[in-house]
């Protein structure tokens, strides 16, 4: 049997066909094709398609995507943008992440952050922020501006590894408030708005709390109930996207200048022992505390944060000669074949091998064990 990715032409045609501008409620595919199209004004992302069972297609650019593919795709998940955040609220009930968002609602407010409120389609809450940097040619330091332009040979590199590090500045709400912070890594697939998920599609809720429903909104093709998108052109709505501006994103940037030594000259190896030291290997890695307990009964008995330790366990052992074997024997041993293949394949494949000590110790205080992280020197 085939795998089911795409809307066939006798199923819902209308639905998901409909013209968008005269018929806003059977169009699903136009909307969420509109919508991706006005996404890719931002930046340049990449998508991958899944079948209703659960199967992936190869990654392409959204740019090359075949028309027919993007409005038919059941489902469709996608690359974040270069100025993209996202906060994925997975608590295990819908009503908590509504309760985790709306405590992080006034703090991120308060520092210039406009979210974009979707519901996932099954209990979690995915919270976007598009950033805006304008500000940082205004208020920037003008030798730092310099030192930015001489490293980074265009805007679109220079952004995403500032957005990357400011990830790392909020990730102390991913601890407290149940949020899977592993989005933010750029390699990373979020679902897109308008997509099918297991019980209904993804669709925007709104900005603030009060646009948050306290019973999950379903909306799926049993019940006739479409999906709602932010902004696009051309469809219901013609609103320009609303940016976040952090109100600390030049002290931020000037953190990031210093602590990436943009412009500045590194450090000669200081002895022989140095030069010749392998530039990469498993070996100086082998014995962390946290791999040990990743890797052990204790942490098996707990079954928490699987996916997470996957994600960290992958980026371990992807210089390895069969990171995917080492992983499947860890599923086998410790999870009890817990993890499906397919994700374990598709983990190794999109990991860039780095996981910072900040994020592995936010996992490890989940499971009641920071204490094992004292941060690793190479």
């Amino acid at each position: 049997m085939s795998m089911r990715l795409f809307c066939s032409p006798g199923e819902e045609r209308y639905w998901w066909e409909g013209e968008p501008i005269y018929k806003e409620n059977e169009s699903v595919g136009f909307h969420r094709m509109w919508y991706l199209d006005e996404l890719s004004q931002e930046s340049e992302f990449s998508v991958a398609l899944q079948s209703q069972e659960g199967y992936w297609t190869k990654r392409e650019e959204w740019g090359r995507l075949d028309h027919d593919k993007k409005l038919h795709a059941y489902t469709i998940h996608r690359t974040l943008l270069n100025n993209e955040l996202v906060f994925d609220f997975d608590a295990k009930e819908y009503l908590d992440n509504v309760k985790n968002f709306k405590r992080i609602y006034p703090l991120m407010h308060d520092l210039g952050y406009v979210p974009y409120v979707f519901y996932s389609g099954n209990k979690g809450l995915h919270v976007h922020f598009f950033i805006n940097y304008k500000i940082l040619a205004k208020e920037l330091d003008m030798d730092l501006q310099l030192r930015i332009r001489r490293k980074y040979a265009n805007k679109e590199t220079f952004i995403k590894q500032l957005t990357s590090y400011l990830a790392t500045k909020v990730n102390w709400l991913y601890i407290n408030y149940e949020i899977d912070g592993s989005l933010n890594h750029k390699n990373h697939l979020i679902r897109t708005a308008g997509s099918l998920n297991k019980q209904g599609f993804k669709t925007f809720l709104g900005h603030t709390p009060e646009d948050i429903p306290l019973i999950a909104p379903i909306f799926n093709l049993e019940n006739r109930a479409y999906p709602k998108f932010p902004f696009h052109h051309g469809c219901y709505t013609n609103s320009e996207i609303k940016y976040s501006v952090p109100k600390d994103i030049v002290k931020i940037c000037e953190q990031f200048v210093r602590e990436k030594k943009i412009g500045k000259l590194e450090a000669k190896n200081k002895s022989l022992k140095d030069f010749f030291k392998p530039a990469t290997t498993e070996n100086y890695q082998k014995f962390r505390p946290c791999i040990q307990f990743f890797e052990s009964q204790q942490y098996a008995d707990l079954g928490e944060c699987r996916k997470r330790v996957l994600f960290i366990l992958a980026s371990h052992y992807s210089r390895s000669s069969d990171p995917v074997g080492i992983l499947r024997n860890w599923n086998r041993t410790f999870l009890g074949r817990y993890l499906r293949d397919d994700l374990i394949v598709n983990t190794v494949k999109s990991t860039t091998g780095k996981v910072g000590c900040t994020y592995i110790k936010e996992i490890l205080g989940n499971l009641g064990k920071s204490d094992l992280c004292k941060g690793c020197s190479r």
